[in-house]
């Protein structure tokens, strides 16, 4: 736990981690110097933004979700797992950058893919649909003390990318 938090106090000084395209994830042969010249379309956000989801040292392999220019049409989509809706996320795209979290809120279990975005307090949160509880979309946290999971997002050569430990999906598994 005290490597999270550090890593989590970096990040939030400005530090932030980036990760290697294929660490994890299969990808096709793009060279390093295309990936170099595409710098302005990448962002990566902090290795563990206090999430409670990295275990044992091991981070969880980069998952693959979809091309940018297609994912970044929705503010709020339910991205579903193969481990089981309650592993579910919800993936925010809020003033140019993407947000992930666990899809149902930690205080009754609310859809929060189904919330609403809002600055609150000068920073975005989601507003979970059933009791107006406020999650930062950075943070996970809560005035009340809840905290969501959090999951770090990428985008890479046109394709965005969450780090989780199940396969991920726009469309539920079969």
């Amino acid at each position: 736990m005290e490597q999270t938090t550090t890593r989590w106090e970096q990040a939030m000084n400005g530090q932030q981690t980036t990760m290697n395209s294929n660490n994890g994830v299969k990808s096709g042969s793009t060279s390093d110097s295309a990936r170099q010249s595409d710098s302005s379309e990448k962002q990566t956000l902090p290795s563990d933004s206090t999430s409670r989801v990295a275990t044992g040292g091991d981070s969880p392999p980069w998952r693959l979700l979809g091309r940018y220019s297609e994912i970044n049409k929705v503010k709020c989509r339910r991205v579903h797992a193969k481990l089981g809706s309650s592993k579910d996320l919800v993936l925010f795209h809020e003033e140019g950058k993407f947000y992930a979290m666990g899809a149902w809120c930690s205080h009754m279990g609310g859809p929060l893919f189904q919330g609403q975005i809002e600055d609150y307090k000068g920073t975005c949160h989601v507003m979970c649909p059933w009791h107006a509880y406020m999650f930062d979309l950075k943070t996970g946290k809560n005035e009340l003390g809840l905290q969501q999971d959090v999951f770090p997002v990428k985008v890479e050569s046109g394709t965005v990318y969450i780090q989780h430990k199940s396969e991920l999906s726009l469309n539920p598994f079969l």
